[in-house]
This record gives structure tokens, sequence and C-alpha cells, in this order.
């Protein structure tokens, strides 16, 4: 958390990412890049919030054993399927977690095989890290990140995309920039990560003319509710008793999107 100057709560007044600037969390931390902010954020062009493979351990790396990382019941524990995913369907790989609505998790690493191939010991990929960002508004000219890293040497899967979270309180969301959660790429005859998660929500006024990036969900949602969610090759699930309220659903074509309803979905328009 960053605490503004003579401020008793983790706020600050305003925030601006310069040109060459980049914030960014160290690896595995849980909470992410958490940044509160009473008034506008800016992001100007050629600055980032980067928090690519900063999320779960990748195989082989940092200590951990051949397999990666991924949350199990809210704790990281030893990946037993190999490759890595969070928002995006991929074979071979543990399920699918989080929601789209509120994505607060780390990616996970991809698993690394137990053995060198001609002498090269081979490494997963790390998963996307998180963000959270708390503002009144966002002028977005630079870029937001949260991707899995990619694997090196021969038998490595890439680590899964992370979370990005933005919450703004009315202000409107506009800029020419870069969003993205991709999954890490991986070795020949291995799997690449999956793709993350975003959701940017709580805006008076969207007149974003920027890049989605890859992710297996993206909600772009205004104050009052609804909003647009976007799917690609991932899967939804509304629980028993859960009502989803949105004005649109789209899909991407990477892959088949599956929606699961156990509750109520409530489509405005």
């Amino acid at each position: 958390q960053v605490k503004g100057s003579g401020r008793v709560t983790n706020v600050i007044g305003g925030l601006t990412v310069r040109s060459n600037a980049v914030i960014t969390h160290t690896r595995g931390l849980t909470n992410g890049v958490q940044l509160t902010v009473a008034g506008p954020a800016v992001i100007d062009q050629g600055g980032y919030i980067d928090v690519s493979s900063q999320g779960l351990r990748g195989g082989r790396r940092d200590g951990m054993s051949s397999a990666g990382e991924w949350w199990n019941n809210g704790s990281p524990v030893a990946n037993p399927y190999g490759a890595a995913t969070y928002g995006e369907t991929v074979a071979s790989a543990n399920p699918i977690y989080g929601d789209p609505q509120a994505p607060n998790e780390l990616g996970t690493g991809g698993s690394a095989d137990s053995f060198s191939a001609g002498g090269f010991e081979p490494h997963g990929g790390n998963g996307g890290g998180r963000l959270f960002l708390t503002a009144h508004s966002l002028q977005l000219n630079g870029s937001l990140y949260a991707d899995g890293g990619s694997a090196y040497n021969l038998g490595g899967n890439g680590g899964s995309g992370g979370a990005i979270r933005v919450v703004l309180d009315g202000g409107t969301f506009t800029g020419f920039g870069l969003i993205q959660a991709a999954g890490g790429d991986s070795n020949i005859g291995r799997s690449k990560g999956g793709n993350g998660r975003i959701a940017i929500s709580g805006y008076s006024g969207n007149t974003f003319t920027g890049t989605f990036g890859k992710a297996g969900s993206i909600l772009l949602r205004p104050t009052g509710g609804g909003g647009e969610l976007r799917l690609d090759h991932t899967s939804l699930t509304i629980t028993n008793g859960q009502t989803l309220v949105l004005d649109s659903i789209t899909t991407g074509n990477n892959g088949p999107v599956t929606i699961q309803n156990d509750g109520t979905l409530e489509m405005t328009t």
C-alpha cells in the first residue's frame, strides 16, 4: 500500500505515472499492487503498471519443484495438472478460478519437466501478478500489464496471466493505451499459459479508444451496474442464488465459451 503525506489511511490524492516509469510488485505478493487514489489516476504514454511474471512460481523457479504453483482453496500449492490457467481454458491445466467481476488472485505458474533436455534445465513460467487500482477517474495512455511469464529451455509450460482490477468512483475512463493479462509462451510440445482477467467498473463515461489485449475475461461496467462481459475460451458459472446483471456478453475467437447458469442471468438489452 502507498499512503499520502498526512493521511491516516492508505490513500493518495492523485497518481501520475510518467513516461519510462514503472510500478510493479515483488513476485508472489498476494496483495499485489494496491493503489487507492482520491482523485485522478493518469498513466502517461510510455508509463507502465506492469506486474507481469510476479504471480505464483513456475516449475523449478525460486526453489519450486518441477510442478508450478496454483491456487487451491485460497492457498498456493503444487500444480498437479502441468499447464497453468486463470481465466482461460487450456488443455491439461488446472481448473479456471476467480471472479470475472472482481479478479483478485495471482496467476498460476506453469510446470516444467523433471528431467533436463540436452543438459539444459527447463523452467516453467511464473504466473502474472495482481493490480487493484481504485481512483476517481482513469486516463490511460500508457500500459497496464499482468502477463504470465514464458517458459525457457525445452520442457516448460507458460505461466497464466494475472489480474487487473480497476474500480472508479464515478469519474471517466479515457485514453488510448493498452490493458493486457496474457498467458506466457511455452516450449515446443508444451502448453502456453491461460490468459488472465480484467475488470473495470464504476465509471460515469467511457471514451477509452485504446487496446484490450489478451484476457480470458474482460468486464466493463459503468456506474449503476450492467455492463459488457467479454469472454474468450473460458467458462462462466452462475451459482445457485446468484444474480448476474449484464447489458451484453460477447465472445472471442480463441476457443469455445461455456456458461453454466444455476442462478439468474439478467440481460438488460
